[in-house]
């Protein structure tokens, strides 16, 4: 299962829960156009070498207030520039914080990493579309998880957040959430436990280096 981001004073955390149903909503616009031809795929897909674009869409958004949905789209618009950059290639392939890269990588390479990610295969649609598709859901979650910043289900396309959060990030910091949940969707995984490896998990250090590059990109 995937466990809920949790927000601490070092880290970031998710978790899962039972799977939301969703209604159709407003979409936000790709960030990119015409993405190549699909490659059939399963469990972690890669095209190697192609370096983008990845579009970013949301098919679906649940409990959004018009304000949420506004600063929603904005930190989407962020996230599919950050993915796109030189910049977040570069992070990839040169990450090396823990004994030379990634910790919970499945003993994938960084350009495999690199080569899933941009491939776009959630595990809920194994097929390489070169998309993030986001199925996002707002909650105000209770007492005994008001530390988490967000979850994702296995599975399912939904992507949860909690409002107590969300409404208090910037784009940059939502868009780095966001990328944290959709490495699970690509079937990257970190220990539940505040280990000392956790924080190099492709998806808390993929979240931290997409907030850290969206932010010249929130004015």
């Amino acid at each position: 299962m995937h466990w809920p981001h949790i927000r601490l004073p070092f880290f970031h955390r998710r978790t899962s829960a039972p799977p939301v149903v969703t209604q159709p909503a407003s979409t936000t616009p790709p960030v990119t156009t015409t993405p190549p031809a699909t490659t059939p795929s399963t469990g972690h897909s890669t095209v190697d070498g192609f370096d983008g674009p990845l579009t970013v869409k949301v098919a679906n958004r649940v409990g959004f207030t018009p304000a949420e949905s506004a600063t929603l789209d904005k930190a989407v618009e962020i996230l599919g520039q950050v993915m796109n950059s030189p910049e977040f290639k570069d992070a990839i392939l040169n990450y090396a914080e823990y004994n030379g890269g990634f910790s919970s990588a499945d003993g994938m390479t960084k350009q495999q990493i690199f080569d899933t990610i941009m491939a776009g295969s959630e595990n809920f649609k194994p097929t390489a579309d070169h998309q993030m598709d986001l199925d996002m859901e707002i909650r105000n979650l209770g007492f005994f998880q008001r530390n988490v910043v967000g979850y994702t289900t296995p599975g399912t396309s939904v992507i949860t957040s909690n409002r107590r959060f969300f409404d208090n990030y910037t784009p940059a910091e939502i868009a780095g959430n966001l990328a944290h949940e959709w490495m699970h969707k690509l079937g990257f995984d970190h220990d539940f436990n505040s280990t000392s490896r956790r924080p190099y998990s492709v998806p808390y250090a993929v979240g931290d280096l997409v907030e850290s590059l969206a932010e010249k990109y929130e004015h």
